[in-house]
């Protein structure tokens, strides 16, 4: 009878020693629904930057030469502004 007893008070704290390292995994990993948000949430953020452009000239690769080329692309298409259409009104 006391042995059944103590077998049982050994199971029990062996549950919840497991249940207690499965709420500290949980803490230190996330639950599946912030572990999914992440992923959602980085993916996101990955689609919004160019990471390369690939022209007739080859692939434009790093963030530096994208700026570059971009910035001479919209400059030619745009030109340079030869005068300003709205003066100064003096008064």
């Amino acid at each position: 009878m006391e042995a059944e007893l103590r077998l049982k008070e050994l199971l029990r704290e062996e549950e919840l020693k497991w249940v207690l390292r499965a709420k500290v995994r949980k803490t230190v990993q996330g639950e599946d629904n912030t572990q999914f948000f992440h992923m959602i949430a980085n993916g996101k953020h990955r689609k919004k930057r160019i990471f390369q452009l690939e022209q007739d000239e080859g692939t434009i690769v790093g963030q530096e030469n994208l700026k570059v080329y971009i910035t001479n692309y919209y400059k030619q298409l745009f030109g340079r502004r030869e005068f300003c259409v709205f003066g100064r009104v003096k008064g």
